[in-house]
């Protein structure tokens, strides 16, 4: 689990990165950072079984294309920079 909290961090940092540079290079690119919680697919469900995990908690794919659709219909002096889409029971566990 470490691994996987380093490199969601890293991705962060990189896409703070990725959109200065953009910026400066090319106005008018919007860079959004898209943390969905757990979400209903084989990966998720492989790893919860793996770890004996029973968190029925988890977010539709369709709810993910969503939150897409939102980020990409923001006028063009919106940055939503980042979003974390997740279920609200998430919160409790």
């Amino acid at each position: 689990m470490s691994v996987y909290s380093s490199t969601k961090h890293a991705l962060k940092v990189m896409t703070k990165g990725l959109r200065a540079e953009l910026l400066q290079q090319k106005p008018g690119i919007k860079i959004t950072l898209l943390n969905p919680g757990l979400v209903n697919t084989p990966l998720a469900a492989t790893w919860m079984e793996k770890d004996k995990v029973s968190f029925p908690h988890y977010i539709e794919p369709e709810h993910v294309a969503q939150a897409v659709l939102y980020i990409i219909s923001t006028p063009q002096f919106v940055d939503v920079t980042e979003l974390k889409v997740q279920n609200s029971a998430e919160y409790v566990r």
